[in-house]
């Protein structure tokens, strides 16, 4: 199976059944940090190449985006406006533990 990148359709689903699994009191710091999905540009490699990922949360200096290729929410110390070609980020299977990271 080829891999294709997540619609915005698909995201809405996986963010869906995310924060279900949240706590009342995550879902609420969520909310607080939630931004419009949108696609930013990132480098999963030490390569040039740029990939499409949509950022979902920005907070502290750090935003959450959802990382299509692992299945996995990742945090990455930047904002929501640019998060350049950067692999500095941290992989977590679930938006609870993404959204501890980006708040700590």
């Amino acid at each position: 199976m080829n891999w294709k990148p997540i619609s915005e359709s698909e995201l809405k689903s996986v963010l869906d059944e995310a924060l279900a699994a949240l706590s009342p009191q995550q879902q609420k710091q969520y909310r607080a940090h939630a931004v419009m999905p949108r696609k930013v540009m990132c480098s999963r490699t030490n390569s040039s190449e740029l990939d499409p990922v949509f950022v979902i949360a920005d907070g502290k200096g750090k935003i959450i985006f959802y990382d299509d290729v692992e299945d996995e929410f990742a945090v990455a110390p930047c904002s929501a406006e640019h998060i350049g070609p950067s692999t500095d980020w941290k992989l977590f299977t679930d938006l609870g533990s993404a959204l501890a990271e980006m708040l700590a």
